[in-house]
């Protein structure tokens, strides 16, 4: 869905918020654990997870189409 000049930008940002984020999220469940306890930070983060995946799943239609239906961007000379 992203033109050829953008995607190396699109690359980027991607591994930047699921590799380089990973070490925050890590540090904020175990200072959460250290507070509430394993199993209910465990439990926190399943609930997030799922929030997540139903707004996800919610939209997916909408991202199907955006897909099927690219937005033609004039080519660069």
């Amino acid at each position: 869905m992203v033109p050829d000049h953008l995607r190396g930008r699109v690359m980027a940002v991607h591994v930047m918020m699921f590799m380089g984020m990973a070490p925050f999220g890590s540090f904020f469940a175990g200072a959460l654990a250290e507070k509430v306890g394993a199993p209910l930070a465990v439990s926190i983060g399943a609930i997030f997870c799922l929030v997540g995946g139903g707004l996800f799943l919610s939209r997916l239609t909408g991202l199907q189409l955006a897909a099927a239906n690219p937005v033609e961007q004039p080519q660069k000379k």
